[in-house]
């Protein structure tokens, strides 16, 4: 420098550096704005996750009401008729669905209101329908001899539709299928 003379160079030096720092301003602003665009992302996806869960829940609910429905509207035509007391629900109903071989056989008889559970040995007694569940009380056993005696076991079927009934052995989880001969 000569007299107080500012070289080019320096001048230069100055307005890089100031363009520099400029640059970076810049650069800061813009890496806060994605992290926020990201932070806005992510909470903006876990909403979307937890609607599409309350989604599926209710899609599951209504999946749900729509069989109970479809169920009672079905099983209204095997319900206990009030006004005359006719059950709907007579006839053999034999088994198609076998699991194990005990089960081989085994015939449910529905008459007014008595049940017959019929295979080597015989149970009989009542039944009472409550919405898609058959509830009966057997009361009167007979042994493959021949040999009655007083007799106290309750058992439950599903009514699938009116010609198909479901047991299932509440010991074992053993599902079998009864049809209406």
């Amino acid at each position: 420098m000569e007299n107080g003379k500012i070289s080019i160079s320096t001048i230069l030096l100055v307005v890089a550096m100031i363009i520099i720092v400029i640059m970076g301003v810049f650069i800061y602003k813009l890496n806060e704005d994605k992290i926020t665009e990201v932070n806005k992302s992510n909470e903006l996806q876990a909403q979307v996750s937890s609607l599409n869960e309350t989604l599926s829940d209710l899609q599951g609910k209504i999946g749900t009401i729509s069989n109970m429905l479809n169920d009672n509207t079905s099983v209204e035509n095997n319900t206990t008729n009030t006004n005359n007391d006719e059950i709907s629900i007579q006839g053999t109903y034999a088994v198609v669905d076998v699991n194990h071989e005990y089960n081989h056989g085994m015939d449910y008889v529905f008459l007014g209101d008595k049940v017959t559970l019929k295979s080597l040995d015989i149970q009989e007694g009542t039944f009472q329908i409550e919405g898609n569940t058959i509830k009966i009380t057997y009361n009167k056993y007979t042994d493959p001899d021949g040999n009655i005696s007083e007799y106290n076991k309750e058992e439950e079927l599903k009514i699938e539709d009116e010609n198909t009934l479901i047991h299932t052995n509440p010991a074992t989880g053993y599902v079998t299928k009864y049809t209406k001969k």
